[in-house]
């Protein structure tokens, strides 16, 4: 199996529970994962590293430049990004994304005097590279059936700031907030985005903790990895999917090992084979990979996505023959979701 290099991404956290329902919105009762009631909220970038071969985004600049006319035209509501009972105005949205005056103080050098100048702002579309997404996650392991419930997202705009002449920073800022309510009079009106977005989702996040309060991500694991070593579910090699994995290359690909040594026997004056078994171990499951179709109300910008597949991925230390170390990150197989 090709051992790939994987790039995080900064998306920041996860949380699971199970369903035994559809996709599409259904709510469930029937949870594998404990907690029963779970959001999970991350950062998702729009932006495919360089060199990742595993990754799939949305038509970005399509994307962005859709979304930003839809707010523009004031009729979709939109919420202030720190005050969710706030709905911003055509005005205020014109100042966060669209064209504005500011004004900034200048330097008259012929009077050696500060003077006031007003220039035209405008967004800059290339900025806006993340996506902040809440969302209910629900699983049904018997059923191998996974939903998401988008319950709002937010543009991310992602510049980088002088600290000094050699130094700079990335920084970060959430633009507005895009309600997902449900409206039983009006059904959403929506159209396929993308087919086959996939991502790494990291199941540890440092930097917020508190995006993983609901996380139970050894349950998670073992939930997949239970289904597809008991051979209920078909496990598959990630960059051949046609190609089912038996139970023996599944245990080899999570690091299952079994060496032979031959060690001299005293007695005989022989050798014997002395076989060395490793077992693999779940904890090396950081992240997984999600296959999903994504779909958009572009009247009311509604998100709504359909799992379709996962794939651990296994971060794990290679030791080399010649003494030398690598950290590597691994796909062991995909499954897929009813």
């Amino acid at each position: 199996m090709r051992k790939i290099q994987l790039f995080g991404l900064c998306i920041s956290a996860l949380a699971l529970i199970t369903s035994s329902c559809s996709n599409q919105g259904q709510y469930c009762t029937d949870n594998d994962l404990i907690p029963k009631e779970v959001k999970v909220k991350y950062e998702q970038n729009l932006v495919v590293p360089d060199g990742s071969d595993a990754f799939k985004s949305i038509d970005r600049k399509d994307f962005v430049d859709k979304v930003l006319a839809a707010a523009l035209t004031g009729k979709v509501k939109l919420y202030d990004q720190l005050d969710l009972d706030k709905q911003l105005s055509s005005g205020e949205l014109n100042k966060i994304v669209g064209t504005w005056n500011d004004t900034l103080v200048g330097i008259d050098e012929k009077k050696v005097d500060t003077t006031l100048v007003v220039r035209q702002m405008s967004f800059n579309k290339d900025e806006l590279a993340r996506i902040l997404f809440v969302e209910k996650w629900y699983f049904n392991s018997q059923r191998f059936v996974m939903t998401k419930d988008v319950e709002k997202w937010c543009p991310v705009r992602v510049y980088q700031k002088q600290v000094d002449s050699v130094q700079s920073e990335e920084i970060k800022k959430m633009l507005f907030w895009v309600k997902q309510e449900t409206d039983t009079n009006n059904r959403p009106n929506l159209t396929l985005l993308k087919e086959n977005v996939s991502y790494e989702f990291n199941l540890t996040n440092e930097s917020v903790p508190e995006w993983l309060t609901d996380l139970n991500s050894e349950r998670f694991v073992s939930i997949i990895l239970d289904n597809v070593l008991a051979g209920r579910v078909v496990a598959y090699d990630y960059f051949d999917q046609k190609k089912r994995l038996s139970n023996k290359e599944i245990r080899e690909s999570l690091g299952e090992t079994v060496k032979e040594y031959f060690v001299e026997n005293k007695k005989t004056g022989g050798y014997d084979t002395v076989q060395v078994f490793s077992k693999f171990f779940p904890e090396e499951i950081t992240s997984v990979l999600f296959v999903e179709d994504w779909f958009i109300d572009w009247n009311t910008l509604r998100i709504e996505k359909k799992v379709k597949s996962i794939a651990p991925i296994r971060k794990f230390m290679n030791y080399h023959e010649n003494g030398d170390e690598e950290i590597e990150k691994k796909i062991p197989f995909i499954v897929h979701l009813n």
